[in-house]
C-alpha cells in the first residue's frame, strides 16, 4: 500500500485478489512447465548452446519464472491485504471476454460455408456494433478493415483458406476468381 500525505494508506484496488491470484497461478503453471522441461524438450550433445532446440523454452520459462516472482514480491509488498478483497467482480469482467471466443469460434465456422470475404466483412460491422459503435464512420471503416485483412490474407500473401460452398453458385470464371483472390 502506498501511504497518502494525511499518514493513512491507500486502500488497495478491486481487482487486487484476481491480479494476486491470476500471477500465482501463472508461476504455479511456468514452475510446473520447467519441472517437465526435460521431458518434453531434447538437449543435443556436442552442439553450442545458440543451436540447441531447447534454449528458446528455457530461456522463456525461466524468464517468466523470474520476472512473475518479481511481480508478486512488488506487488505483496505494496498490498500486503490483497486476499481480503473479493475477486469475483474481476473475475466475471475476465469471463466476459469468453463471449469473444464464442464470435470467432462461429466465424470460423462459417468461412467454409459463405467465404473468407464475406464472414470477414460481416464479422468486422457487427464487432463493430457489438462494441457499441453506430456511427456511419465507423460501420465503414469496419468494413474497410475486413477488406483490408482479405486482400493482405487472401490476395497479397496468398495464404491457404478453404474455398466457401456459397462459391458453388455462381458462374465458373467468378467462382475461380473468387477461389483464387477472396
Amino acid at each position: 500500500m502506498t501511504e497518502l500525505t494525511d499518514g493513512t494508506r491507500e486502500p488497495a484496488p478491486a481487482n487486487t485478489a484476481a491480479l494476486m491470484w491470476f500471477g500465482v497461478c501463472t508461476l504455479a503453471v511456468t514452475l510446473i512447465l520447467i519441472f517437465l522441461l526435460r521431458t518434453q524438450t531434447t538437449w543435443v550433445d556436442g552442439q553450442p548452446l545458440s543451436r540447441q532446440p531447447a534454449l528458446s523454452s528455457i530461456v522463456s520459462l525461466f524468464g517468466m519464472a523470474l520476472f512473475g516472482t518479481g511481480w508478486l514480491i512488488n506487488y505483496w509488498r505494496h498490498y500486503p491485504d490483497w486476499w481480503r478483497t473479493s475477486p469475483l467482480s474481476e473475475f466475471r469482467v475476465w469471463l466476459a471476454g469468453l463471449e469473444y471466443v464464442g464470435w470467432f469460434m462461429i466465424y470460423v465456422y462459417l468461412v467454409p460455408i459463405s467465404g473468407y470475404l464475406l464472414t470477414t466483412l460481416a464479422f468486422c460491422i457487427l464487432l463493430t456494433l457489438r462494441c457499441g459503435y453506430r456511427s456511419r464512420r465507423a460501420i465503414i471503416s469496419a468494413a474497410l478493415t475486413g477488406l483490408f485483412i482479405v486482400l493482405l490474407f487472401k490476395t497479397f500473401l496468398a495464404v491457404k483458406i478453404p474455398a466457401a460452398k456459397a462459391y458453388e453458385y455462381l458462374p465458373d470464371a467468378l467462382r475461380n476468381f473468387m477461389i483464387i483472390y477472396f
